[in-house]
C-alpha cells in the first residue's frame, strides 16, 4: 500500500456515514468520530478497559464481554458520568461565509 492509498482510506467525503462517540466524565468531554461502528467500539472498549482498574479495582472486574456495559452502569450510579455514540452523515466539507 503506498502512502498515498494509506491517506485516501481515512478521507471522508460529503454523504460518507462516521460514527461520532462523546464521552462525558468528571474528567472532561471527549469527542471522537470514526469511519465504522466497529473502529467506535474498539475506542468505547479501549476507554473503560483503561478506566475500570483505577475506578473499581482489578478484582471486581467483569468479563470482556461485559465490560462495557458493566463500566458505564457502575459510573452513572455514582454520578453524571455518560457516553453517546451516534451514527452520523458527513455534511458539504465547503466552508461558506
Amino acid at each position: 500500500m503506498t502512502n498515498t492509498e494509506t491517506v485516501q482510506e481515512h478521507l471522508v467525503s460529503a454523504g460518507d456515514t462516521v460514527w461520532v462517540l462523546v464521552i462525558d466524565t468528571r474528567h472532561g468531554t471527549d469527542v471522537e468520530t470514526f469511519k465504522t461502528r466497529e473502529a467506535a467500539d474498539k475506542h468505547l472498549y479501549d476507554y473503560c478497559d483503561e478506566w475500570w482498574d483505577r475506578e473499581f479495582g482489578a478484582a471486581s472486574r467483569p468479563s470482556d464481554d461485559n465490560l462495557v456495559e458493566a463500566y458505564w452502569n457502575r459510573m452513572s450510579d455514582e454520578g453524571e458520568e455518560w457516553y453517546v455514540l451516534e451514527e452520523c452523515k458527513v455534511k458539504s466539507l465547503e466552508v461558506t461565509e
